[in-house]
Protein backbone atom coordinates (compact mmCIF):
# COMPACT_ATOMS: atom_id res chain seq x y z
CA UNK A 1 0.00 0.00 0.00
CA UNK A 2 2.79 2.48 0.71
CA UNK A 3 4.93 1.32 -2.43
CA UNK A 4 1.59 2.26 -4.31
CA UNK A 5 0.68 5.49 -2.47
CA UNK A 6 4.47 6.83 -2.99
CA UNK A 7 3.70 5.49 -6.78
CA UNK A 8 0.70 7.59 -6.92
CA UNK A 9 2.41 11.06 -5.34
CA UNK A 10 5.34 10.85 -7.45
CA UNK A 11 2.80 10.66 -10.84
CA UNK A 12 0.89 12.58 -9.90
CA UNK A 13 3.78 15.67 -8.63
CA UNK A 14 5.68 15.25 -12.02
CA UNK A 15 2.96 16.15 -14.19
CA UNK A 16 3.18 20.14 -15.10
CA UNK A 17 0.47 22.08 -16.14
CA UNK A 18 -0.50 24.33 -18.50
CA UNK A 19 -2.29 27.62 -17.65
CA UNK A 20 -4.95 28.90 -19.90
CA UNK A 21 -6.72 32.11 -19.03
CA UNK A 22 -10.36 33.15 -20.69
CA UNK A 23 -10.32 35.47 -22.96
CA UNK A 24 -13.90 37.05 -24.36
CA UNK A 25 -14.89 37.78 -27.79
CA UNK A 26 -17.76 40.15 -26.86
CA UNK A 27 -16.05 42.50 -28.82
CA UNK A 28 -17.17 40.72 -31.93
CA UNK A 29 -20.56 40.67 -32.49
CA UNK A 30 -20.97 37.44 -34.70
CA UNK A 31 -18.81 35.41 -32.97
CA UNK A 32 -21.68 33.51 -31.02
CA UNK A 33 -22.77 30.34 -29.69
CA UNK A 34 -25.56 28.41 -30.08
CA UNK A 35 -27.42 30.07 -27.48
CA UNK A 36 -26.69 33.88 -28.33
CA UNK A 37 -24.16 33.91 -25.67
CA UNK A 38 -20.20 35.30 -26.86
CA UNK A 39 -17.96 32.89 -27.47
CA UNK A 40 -14.84 32.72 -25.51
CA UNK A 41 -11.23 31.05 -25.84
CA UNK A 42 -8.45 30.28 -23.63
CA UNK A 43 -5.01 31.49 -24.28
CA UNK A 44 -1.75 30.41 -21.98
CA UNK A 45 -0.34 32.70 -19.96
CA UNK A 46 3.16 32.80 -20.21
CA UNK A 47 5.37 34.88 -17.67
CA UNK A 48 8.29 35.33 -20.32
CA UNK A 49 7.67 36.86 -23.46
CA UNK A 50 5.41 35.59 -26.03
CA UNK A 51 6.49 32.60 -28.16
CA UNK A 52 7.35 32.99 -31.67
CA UNK A 53 5.21 30.19 -32.12
CA UNK A 54 1.43 29.48 -31.76
CA UNK A 55 -0.81 26.13 -31.76
CA UNK A 56 -4.87 26.78 -31.59
CA UNK A 57 -6.76 23.91 -30.85
CA UNK A 58 -10.42 23.30 -31.82
CA UNK A 59 -12.21 21.24 -29.11
CA UNK A 60 -14.48 18.59 -30.40
CA UNK A 61 -17.83 17.59 -29.80
CA UNK A 62 -19.89 16.35 -32.50
CA UNK A 63 -23.09 18.19 -33.92
CA UNK A 64 -26.61 18.17 -34.67
CA UNK A 65 -27.99 18.34 -37.88
CA UNK A 66 -31.90 19.05 -37.12
CA UNK A 67 -33.90 21.15 -35.23
CA UNK A 68 -35.04 18.10 -33.08
CA UNK A 69 -31.75 16.59 -32.74
CA UNK A 70 -30.48 20.41 -32.03
CA UNK A 71 -33.22 20.69 -29.19
CA UNK A 72 -32.17 17.31 -27.56
CA UNK A 73 -28.49 18.28 -27.55
CA UNK A 74 -28.60 22.03 -26.40
CA UNK A 75 -31.50 21.14 -23.85
CA UNK A 76 -30.99 17.78 -22.14
CA UNK A 77 -27.89 16.08 -23.28
CA UNK A 78 -24.91 18.24 -23.76
CA UNK A 79 -26.15 21.68 -23.24
CA UNK A 80 -22.00 23.25 -22.38
CA UNK A 81 -22.00 22.21 -26.09
CA UNK A 82 -24.21 25.13 -26.85
CA UNK A 83 -23.39 27.86 -24.79
CA UNK A 84 -20.09 29.98 -23.94
CA UNK A 85 -17.71 28.94 -21.11
CA UNK A 86 -17.70 30.59 -18.02
CA UNK A 87 -14.52 29.36 -16.25
CA UNK A 88 -11.60 31.83 -15.47
CA UNK A 89 -9.06 29.45 -15.98
CA UNK A 90 -8.37 25.88 -17.30
CA UNK A 91 -5.40 23.54 -17.29
CA UNK A 92 -3.86 21.09 -19.58
CA UNK A 93 -1.08 18.47 -19.25
CA UNK A 94 0.38 15.84 -20.92
CA UNK A 95 0.91 15.00 -24.56
CA UNK A 96 0.36 18.01 -26.88
CA UNK A 97 -0.11 20.41 -23.71
CA UNK A 98 2.84 19.68 -21.98
CA UNK A 99 6.20 21.43 -21.99
CA UNK A 100 8.38 18.49 -21.92
CA UNK A 101 10.45 18.29 -25.06
CA UNK A 102 10.51 13.85 -25.19
CA UNK A 103 6.88 14.10 -24.63
CA UNK A 104 5.60 16.81 -26.83
CA UNK A 105 8.54 17.22 -29.45
CA UNK A 106 6.24 19.51 -31.92
CA UNK A 107 4.69 21.78 -29.35
CA UNK A 108 6.52 22.05 -26.27
CA UNK A 109 7.73 25.36 -26.79
CA UNK A 110 4.71 26.56 -28.49
CA UNK A 111 1.98 29.31 -26.75
CA UNK A 112 -1.17 27.31 -26.66
CA UNK A 113 -4.62 28.41 -27.24
CA UNK A 114 -7.49 26.13 -26.47
CA UNK A 115 -11.16 26.99 -28.55
CA UNK A 116 -14.07 25.69 -26.26
CA UNK A 117 -17.12 24.06 -29.16
CA UNK A 118 -20.03 25.48 -28.69
CA UNK A 119 -21.42 26.08 -32.30
CA UNK A 120 -22.18 22.76 -32.95
CA UNK A 121 -21.65 23.15 -36.46
CA UNK A 122 -17.96 21.89 -37.26
CA UNK A 123 -16.97 25.25 -36.76
CA UNK A 124 -18.77 26.20 -40.43
CA UNK A 125 -21.73 27.49 -39.71
CA UNK A 126 -22.73 31.50 -40.85
CA UNK A 127 -26.39 31.15 -39.59
CA UNK A 128 -29.57 31.79 -37.72
CA UNK A 129 -32.28 29.50 -37.69
CA UNK A 130 -35.78 29.96 -36.11
CA UNK A 131 -38.84 27.51 -36.63
CA UNK A 132 -41.01 29.50 -34.32
CA UNK A 133 -40.34 26.79 -31.81
CA UNK A 134 -36.14 26.82 -31.53
CA UNK A 135 -34.21 29.32 -31.98
CA UNK A 136 -30.68 28.47 -32.72
CA UNK A 137 -27.06 30.42 -34.05
CA UNK A 138 -24.96 28.32 -36.23
CA UNK A 139 -21.98 31.15 -36.17
CA UNK A 140 -18.91 28.68 -36.10
CA UNK A 141 -17.21 30.36 -39.15
CA UNK A 142 -17.03 33.58 -36.92
CA UNK A 143 -15.93 32.48 -33.86
CA UNK A 144 -12.83 31.00 -35.69
CA UNK A 145 -12.64 34.24 -37.62
CA UNK A 146 -13.53 36.42 -34.44
CA UNK A 147 -10.35 34.33 -32.73
CA UNK A 148 -7.50 34.91 -35.28
CA UNK A 149 -8.18 38.30 -35.34
CA UNK A 150 -8.16 38.85 -31.80
CA UNK A 151 -4.69 36.95 -31.34
CA UNK A 152 -3.57 38.55 -34.58
CA UNK A 153 -0.81 40.78 -33.17
CA UNK A 154 1.04 37.79 -31.69
CA UNK A 155 0.26 35.57 -35.41
CA UNK A 156 1.78 37.97 -37.50
CA UNK A 157 5.34 38.25 -35.34
CA UNK A 158 5.33 34.13 -35.18
CA UNK A 159 7.35 32.34 -37.31
CA UNK A 160 5.23 29.33 -36.91
CA UNK A 161 1.37 28.91 -36.16
CA UNK A 162 -0.91 25.58 -36.18
CA UNK A 163 -4.49 25.41 -36.42
CA UNK A 164 -5.16 21.62 -34.95
CA UNK A 165 -8.52 20.28 -33.99
CA UNK A 166 -9.78 16.68 -33.02
CA UNK A 167 -13.48 14.95 -34.49
CA UNK A 168 -16.25 17.86 -34.81
CA UNK A 169 -12.27 20.25 -34.37
CA UNK A 170 -10.82 18.55 -37.38
CA UNK A 171 -13.59 19.02 -39.61
CA UNK A 172 -13.46 22.74 -38.57
CA UNK A 173 -9.69 23.09 -39.03
CA UNK A 174 -9.83 21.52 -42.33
CA UNK A 175 -13.18 23.82 -43.50
CA UNK A 176 -11.09 26.57 -42.26
CA UNK A 177 -7.20 26.16 -42.85
CA UNK A 178 -6.69 28.14 -45.78
CA UNK A 179 -9.36 30.67 -44.64
CA UNK A 180 -7.18 31.35 -41.27
CA UNK A 181 -3.70 31.18 -43.51
CA UNK A 182 -5.33 34.19 -45.72
CA UNK A 183 -6.02 36.63 -42.77
CA UNK A 184 -2.50 35.82 -41.50
CA UNK A 185 -1.15 36.28 -44.40
CA UNK A 186 -2.96 39.12 -45.50
CA UNK A 187 -0.69 41.23 -42.19
CA UNK A 188 2.31 38.71 -42.85
CA UNK A 189 3.12 36.64 -45.59
CA UNK A 190 6.21 35.17 -44.10
CA UNK A 191 4.30 32.86 -40.92
CA UNK A 192 4.36 29.40 -41.69
CA UNK A 193 0.72 28.42 -41.31
CA UNK A 194 0.15 24.56 -40.94
CA UNK A 195 -3.34 22.42 -40.24
CA UNK A 196 -3.28 19.26 -38.35
CA UNK A 197 -7.14 17.21 -38.30
CA UNK A 198 -7.05 14.32 -36.22
CA UNK A 199 -10.11 12.11 -36.89
CA UNK A 200 -11.66 14.06 -39.10
CA UNK A 201 -13.38 12.98 -42.10
CA UNK A 202 -10.40 11.40 -44.20
CA UNK A 203 -12.10 8.64 -45.69
CA UNK A 204 -13.26 6.77 -49.18
CA UNK A 205 -16.37 9.38 -49.48
CA UNK A 206 -17.40 6.67 -52.28
CA UNK A 207 -17.78 3.82 -50.01
CA UNK A 208 -21.37 4.07 -48.20
CA UNK A 209 -24.37 2.08 -47.41
CA UNK A 210 -27.23 1.81 -49.50
CA UNK A 211 -29.49 4.72 -49.56
CA UNK A 212 -26.74 7.35 -48.23
CA UNK A 213 -24.59 9.24 -49.53
CA UNK A 214 -22.17 12.40 -48.74
CA UNK A 215 -24.12 14.80 -50.84
CA UNK A 216 -27.26 14.13 -49.22
CA UNK A 217 -25.79 14.49 -45.87
CA UNK A 218 -23.18 17.05 -47.35
CA UNK A 219 -26.78 19.41 -48.53
CA UNK A 220 -28.42 18.81 -45.46
CA UNK A 221 -25.77 20.67 -43.43
CA UNK A 222 -25.16 23.10 -45.86
CA UNK A 223 -28.18 24.54 -45.79
CA UNK A 224 -29.29 24.21 -42.05
CA UNK A 225 -25.96 25.25 -41.02
CA UNK A 226 -25.17 27.84 -43.63
CA UNK A 227 -21.96 25.72 -44.02
CA UNK A 228 -18.69 27.85 -45.06
CA UNK A 229 -16.36 25.69 -47.00
CA UNK A 230 -12.92 25.88 -48.75
CA UNK A 231 -13.69 28.98 -51.08
CA UNK A 232 -11.24 27.70 -53.87
CA UNK A 233 -13.34 24.80 -54.32
CA UNK A 234 -16.64 26.34 -54.25
CA UNK A 235 -15.49 28.69 -56.92
CA UNK A 236 -15.26 25.94 -59.05
CA UNK A 237 -17.09 23.27 -58.11
CA UNK A 238 -20.25 23.75 -55.64
CA UNK A 239 -21.08 23.94 -51.99
CA UNK A 240 -21.90 20.28 -51.95
CA UNK A 241 -19.15 18.80 -54.05
CA UNK A 242 -16.77 20.80 -51.40
CA UNK A 243 -18.40 19.59 -48.58
CA UNK A 244 -16.58 16.26 -47.76
CA UNK A 245 -12.61 16.47 -47.41
CA UNK A 246 -12.13 13.83 -49.82
CA UNK A 247 -12.87 16.18 -52.92
CA UNK A 248 -11.21 19.46 -51.25
CA UNK A 249 -8.43 18.82 -49.96
CA UNK A 250 -6.79 19.24 -53.44
CA UNK A 251 -7.76 22.72 -53.03
CA UNK A 252 -6.24 23.18 -49.45
CA UNK A 253 -2.94 25.51 -50.70
CA UNK A 254 -1.65 25.40 -46.89
CA UNK A 255 0.21 22.43 -45.86
CA UNK A 256 -1.88 19.97 -44.17
CA UNK A 257 -1.56 16.73 -41.87
CA UNK A 258 -4.26 14.04 -41.20
CA UNK A 259 -4.27 11.96 -38.35
CA UNK A 260 -6.66 9.06 -38.32
CA UNK A 261 -7.70 5.58 -38.07
CA UNK A 262 -8.72 3.26 -40.87
CA UNK A 263 -11.61 2.16 -38.22
CA UNK A 264 -13.14 5.68 -36.58
CA UNK A 265 -15.39 4.38 -33.77
CA UNK A 266 -17.28 7.65 -33.90
CA UNK A 267 -20.22 6.81 -36.29
CA UNK A 268 -21.19 10.70 -36.61
CA UNK A 269 -17.72 11.11 -38.86
CA UNK A 270 -19.14 8.66 -41.13
CA UNK A 271 -22.55 8.50 -41.19
CA UNK A 272 -22.93 6.90 -44.11
CA UNK A 273 -21.22 3.67 -42.90
CA UNK A 274 -22.19 1.08 -40.61
CA UNK A 275 -21.61 1.20 -36.87
CA UNK A 276 -18.29 -0.05 -36.65
CA UNK A 277 -17.67 -3.35 -35.95
CA UNK A 278 -20.74 -4.11 -37.98
CA UNK A 279 -20.93 -5.30 -41.13
CA UNK A 280 -17.45 -6.67 -41.46
CA UNK A 281 -17.51 -6.62 -45.50
CA UNK A 282 -18.07 -3.30 -45.64
CA UNK A 283 -15.15 -2.02 -43.49
CA UNK A 284 -12.76 -4.88 -45.40
CA UNK A 285 -13.72 -2.47 -48.64
CA UNK A 286 -13.52 0.39 -46.37
CA UNK A 287 -10.28 -0.54 -45.37
CA UNK A 288 -8.43 -1.29 -48.64
CA UNK A 289 -9.95 1.72 -50.00
CA UNK A 290 -8.85 4.09 -47.23
CA UNK A 291 -5.49 2.94 -47.99
CA UNK A 292 -5.80 3.47 -51.80
CA UNK A 293 -7.15 7.28 -50.81
CA UNK A 294 -4.32 7.69 -48.36
CA UNK A 295 -1.24 6.70 -51.19
CA UNK A 296 -3.14 9.24 -53.69
CA UNK A 297 -3.44 11.61 -51.14
CA UNK A 298 0.43 11.80 -50.74
CA UNK A 299 1.14 11.68 -53.82
CA UNK A 300 -1.24 14.30 -54.89
CA UNK A 301 0.42 16.41 -51.86
CA UNK A 302 3.74 15.08 -51.52
CA UNK A 303 4.32 17.71 -48.77
CA UNK A 304 1.05 16.93 -46.76
CA UNK A 305 1.54 15.18 -43.75
CA UNK A 306 -0.24 11.67 -42.51
CA UNK A 307 -0.63 9.25 -39.77
CA UNK A 308 -3.21 6.61 -40.47
CA UNK A 309 -3.10 3.45 -38.23
CA UNK A 310 -4.67 0.45 -38.57
CA UNK A 311 -6.68 -0.01 -34.72
CA UNK A 312 -10.18 1.28 -33.96
CA UNK A 313 -10.32 4.39 -31.76
CA UNK A 314 -11.06 8.12 -32.60
CA UNK A 315 -9.13 10.82 -32.16
CA UNK A 316 -5.43 10.19 -31.79
CA UNK A 317 -3.86 12.95 -29.88
CA UNK A 318 -5.99 12.37 -26.31
CA UNK A 319 -4.40 8.85 -26.12
CA UNK A 320 -1.04 8.09 -24.23
CA UNK A 321 -0.64 4.91 -26.34
CA UNK A 322 -1.73 6.90 -30.06
CA UNK A 323 0.59 9.71 -28.80
CA UNK A 324 3.59 7.90 -28.02
CA UNK A 325 3.44 4.01 -28.73
CA UNK A 326 1.45 2.83 -31.14
CA UNK A 327 4.31 3.19 -34.20
CA UNK A 328 3.93 2.78 -37.68
CA UNK A 329 7.05 1.29 -39.84
CA UNK A 330 8.45 4.09 -42.46
CA UNK A 331 11.49 3.59 -43.93
CA UNK A 332 12.81 0.75 -41.63
CA UNK A 333 12.17 2.96 -38.14
CA UNK A 334 9.43 3.12 -36.18
CA UNK A 335 7.25 6.08 -36.05
CA UNK A 336 5.24 7.21 -33.36
CA UNK A 337 2.81 10.10 -33.99
CA UNK A 338 3.51 12.54 -31.73
CA UNK A 339 7.37 12.37 -33.73
CA UNK A 340 5.76 12.17 -37.16
CA UNK A 341 4.07 15.57 -36.31
CA UNK A 342 7.28 17.30 -35.39
CA UNK A 343 8.93 15.58 -38.54
CA UNK A 344 6.34 17.41 -40.65
CA UNK A 345 6.46 20.59 -38.60
CA UNK A 346 10.17 21.45 -38.29
CA UNK A 347 10.83 20.12 -42.05
CA UNK A 348 13.70 18.23 -40.26
CA UNK A 349 13.93 15.52 -43.12
CA UNK A 350 12.61 12.68 -41.56
CA UNK A 351 9.63 10.97 -42.12
CA UNK A 352 6.43 12.55 -41.55
CA UNK A 353 3.86 10.06 -43.62
CA UNK A 354 3.21 6.78 -42.05
CA UNK A 355 0.35 4.63 -43.46
CA UNK A 356 -0.26 1.40 -41.59
CA UNK A 357 -1.22 -1.63 -43.16
CA UNK A 358 -5.11 -1.94 -43.74
CA UNK A 359 -5.25 -5.87 -43.30
CA UNK A 360 -3.31 -5.90 -40.10
CA UNK A 361 -4.19 -4.69 -36.72
CA UNK A 362 -1.54 -2.71 -35.38
CA UNK A 363 0.42 -4.21 -32.75
CA UNK A 364 0.05 -1.78 -30.30
CA UNK A 365 -3.67 -1.33 -31.21
CA UNK A 366 -5.54 -2.09 -27.54
CA UNK A 367 -8.06 -5.10 -27.88
CA UNK A 368 -11.03 -3.70 -29.16
CA UNK A 369 -15.02 -5.83 -29.03
CA UNK A 370 -18.31 -4.42 -29.02
CA UNK A 371 -20.09 -5.05 -26.03
CA UNK A 372 -22.72 -5.88 -28.07
CA UNK A 373 -25.09 -5.50 -31.25
CA UNK A 374 -25.98 -2.13 -32.04
CA UNK A 375 -24.01 -1.15 -29.37
CA UNK A 376 -22.18 2.31 -28.65
CA UNK A 377 -19.76 0.80 -26.03
CA UNK A 378 -16.82 -0.58 -26.43
CA UNK A 379 -14.06 -2.05 -24.22
CA UNK A 380 -10.47 -1.88 -24.82
CA UNK A 381 -8.45 -4.25 -22.83
CA UNK A 382 -4.33 -3.05 -21.92
CA UNK A 383 -2.39 -5.94 -20.54
CA UNK A 384 -4.55 -7.22 -17.53
CA UNK A 385 -6.90 -3.69 -16.95
CA UNK A 386 -9.97 -3.38 -18.95
CA UNK A 387 -11.71 -0.06 -19.50
CA UNK A 388 -15.13 0.54 -21.01
CA UNK A 389 -16.13 3.12 -22.49
CA UNK A 390 -19.03 4.55 -24.92
CA UNK A 391 -18.86 6.52 -27.66
CA UNK A 392 -19.88 9.93 -26.13
CA UNK A 393 -16.35 9.80 -24.13
CA UNK A 394 -14.42 9.07 -27.26
CA UNK A 395 -15.24 12.68 -28.52
CA UNK A 396 -12.55 14.06 -26.71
Amino acid sequence: MFLFLSLTATLFCSVELVSLDLQSLSGYPMALCNDGTSAVYYKENLQTPSSDKVVIYLEGGGGCTTPAGCAQRCLINNPHLCTASTKTNITKSERMWSEDKVENPPFYDYQKVYVPYCSSDVYSGSRNYSDGLLSMIFHGRYIVEAIVQDIMPTLITAKSVVLMGGSAGAFGTSLNCDFVADLIHSQNSEVDVRCIGDAGDFYPYWVHQEGCTVDQVGEQLTKFWGAQGDQSCIQENDEIFCAVFGRYYQYIETPFMAITSFEDTNAQVHPCAPVYPEDPEFWEQWRREMQLFAFNYTQEKPGNGIFLVNCPLHVLATKDYAWAEMWIGVEGEELVLKDAINNWITANGQPFQAIDAYNSMNEKCPKFTASGSNSNSYIYSFGSAVIAVTLASLHY
